[in-house]
């Protein structure tokens, strides 16, 4: 599966939900799905985790959630943090930086 069939399977999935007239968390690094909120007159809204990025510690999450996308993908800092082979955090870098 290419990056573009993930994308449109969130895609569908967060628009069912929102069209069901459920309440649901949906999460994902896919920055294009904050467009949503435009064809869903209201239903989705999007929201973001606060977070601080300095060279001394790194990535930190302040557990404060915020109105809006957020601006900035975190998924390299992410993946130090768990610990993923620095291989993997190499590529990445280079592939969707």
């Amino acid at each position: 599966m290419l990056i573009s069939d993930f994308l449109q399977v969130a895609w569908a999935v967060a628009l069912a939900l929102s069209r069901c007239g459920c309440t649901a968390l949906f999460a994902s690094h896919f920055h294009e799905l904050t467009a949503l909120r435009e064809y869903t007159e209201g239903a989705v809204q999007n929201l973001h985790m606060m977070v601080q990025v300095t060279p001394q510690q790194g990535l930190t999450f302040s557990f404060q959630v915020r109105p809006g996308a957020c601006d900035k993908s975190f998924g390299v800092q992410v993946a130090s943090l768990a610990n993923f082979p620095p291989s993997v955090n190499f590529y990445r870098r280079f592939e969707f930086a």
